[in-house]
């Protein structure tokens, strides 16, 4: 019983130093890594000397296909200030209604013809007016739920806690490494959002770490408000 007992021991202190070294070699590959397009910086020093974070977190782990990730997460500085500017970006740039407006001249054109042309009757009238201004409500609603959501976005910036920035990276059997997964935390103390961003489209993103330059902090307000849709 007692040889048992060292052995199951010795098993299980043998698995979890390997765990806890495989972690750490992972994240070691990843931060020692560098990527193409700037080779005179790794990643870990790339993503750790950026000075709108105010903190860093490298995570790493297995999905459940036994595929390897590590995860960066870095914290933004002045959250709170980076949201409201985001929303007043957005306030200013509300979004565009080009194929509402289309359809709402279309229907102007076919109310007036209905109008000027005797042929036509009143149920056409009616008609025709009446589908011009189902098509000037569905614009209305559309800017009152984009302007209602950028208020969503202002109380959650009252009782923020951070905003997170999130990228994963998938590390293939040749040890070479491929961007997994991008996207932003949001969390406060009533509500937490969680915006996924696909990752072959980071590359602005993580140029602008590199160069250490803001990011475009409207892009991540417009996403909030598609997901508060």
């Amino acid at each position: 019983m007692g040889n048992r007992l060292i052995l199951w021991t010795v098993v299980v202190f043998f698995l979890l130093t390997t765990v806890g070294f495989s972690s750490d070699k992972n994240i070691s590959l990843v931060k020692n890594s560098v990527l193409t397009f700037d080779k005179s910086l790794t990643i870990g020093e790339a993503f750790e000397s950026y000075s709108f974070f105010k903190s860093v977190k490298w995570e790493a782990f297995k999905t459940d296909r036994n595929r390897q990730i590590v995860k960066f997460i870095g914290t933004f500085d002045n959250g709170r200030e980076l949201l409201l500017e985001g929303v007043s970006y957005c306030e200013e740039n509300p979004p565009k209604t080009d194929m509402k407006d289309k359809l709402i001249s279309a229907h102007k054109k076919w109310y007036d013809t209905v109008n000027k042309v005797s042929s036509f009757s009143d149920s056409d009238r009616k008609e025709a007016k009446k589908k011009l201004l189902e098509a000037e409500e569905d614009k209305q609603k559309i800017i009152e739920k984009y302007f209602s959501s950028l208020q969503v976005v202002k109380d959650l910036a009252d009782s923020l806690d951070e905003i997170n920035m999130v990228i994963q990276f998938i590390i293939n059997r040749d040890n070479s490494l491929e961007f997994y997964h991008i996207g932003y935390e949001v969390l406060s103390k009533h509500q937490n959002l969680l915006l996924n961003k696909c990752a072959i489209n980071c590359d602005l993103e993580i140029k602008k770490i590199y160069a250490n330059k803001k990011l475009f902090y409207g892009e991540i307000i417009s996403s909030i408000v598609e997901q508060i849709k």
